[in-house]
């Protein structure tokens, strides 16, 4: 228990919040890095931690520390880089179309070819197309989304 005292304490840099008893610990609660830690002698179980820093240097660099009582801790950046593929999109509209929600009285959008309509449209809504070129092209694209819209 000794030994995970100075691992916590100094190696990670938490808070000792509370010990007991004091002449012969057997529990120790730590804070920091927006975790709680209990540790407890004897009780057989031996958690993994995940550290998220800023910090380069902290625990001098290392990515995976173990503490004497066996306790594995990884240490990962704060904001890692976002590493994106490289993509070619393209998106094509070849004809016309008009686009009226069904029913709210409101006038068509009018689409021309390359053109792009972008709105959001709550469950359940009907969407009709007036008025398309034999030839029409189109893309739609629905996406889960738990978000308030202006109308």
């Amino acid at each position: 228990m000794r030994a995970d005292l100075e691992f916590f304490g100094d190696t990670l840099g938490m808070r000792l919040d509370m010990i007991y008893p004091a002449d012969d610990p057997r529990v120790a609660v730590y804070s920091g890095h927006g975790l709680r830690v209990r540790l407890e002698q004897g009780a057989g179980v031996n958690p993994a931690l995940r550290i998220l820093t800023d910090n380069p240097g902290f625990a001098d660099g290392a990515h995976m520390l173990t503490s004497p009582g066996g306790t594995q801790v990884e240490v990962l950046p704060l904001d890692p880089p976002l590493d994106l593929p490289k993509t070619d999109h393209a998106f094509v509209l070849r004809r016309l179309v008009n686009q009226a929600p069904s029913g709210n009285g409101k006038a068509p959008y009018p689409l021309a070819p390359g053109g792009c309509l972008c709105r959001p449209t709550p469950p359940g809504m009907q969407t009709r197309y007036a008025d398309p070129s034999d030839d029409l092209e189109l893309l739609e694209v629905a996406l889960p989304g738990d978000f308030v819209t202006a109308c």
